[in-house]
């Protein structure tokens, strides 16, 4: 089985983020994942599309596989979510999920899961 290639991009070492790194940690050492990792400043952008862009705030991370497959994860304590980076993204980890938030996203709804 090849190994994925994953880039990991973020600016902090909250504790929300901790579960993630050390999840990506565990298996690079395993062998079944090559990590590389990009510390951006606070409000870089990395995300949006057709003129809208996003920036990647406190308690949010990025997580791109074999530079196709993007994976968003926010770990903010509140069941917002933003749709300009869920619309940027393939797949959306939501920290506070909230099914009745969700349900009203529209199309891009089927890409937000619970990240617990």
């Amino acid at each position: 089985m090849p190994k994925l290639s994953c880039r990991l991009i973020s600016h902090s070492v909250g504790q929300h983020e901790q579960q993630i790194y050390t999840g990506l940690l565990m298996l690079h050492r395993r062998g079944l994942v090559d990590v590389t990792q990009e510390i951006v400043e606070l409000g870089k952008v990395v995300g949006g599309g057709g003129g809208r862009t996003r920036r990647l705030g406190p308690a949010q991370v990025r997580v791109v596989l074999n530079n196709s497959l993007t994976l968003h994860y926010d770990l903010h304590d509140s069941e917002k979510i933003d749709e300009v980076l869920l619309a940027d993204t393939d797949c959306y980890f939501k920290r506070s999920f909230s099914g009745s938030y969700v349900r009203n996203l529209g199309s891009d709804r089927k890409k937000v899961y619970p990240s617990d």
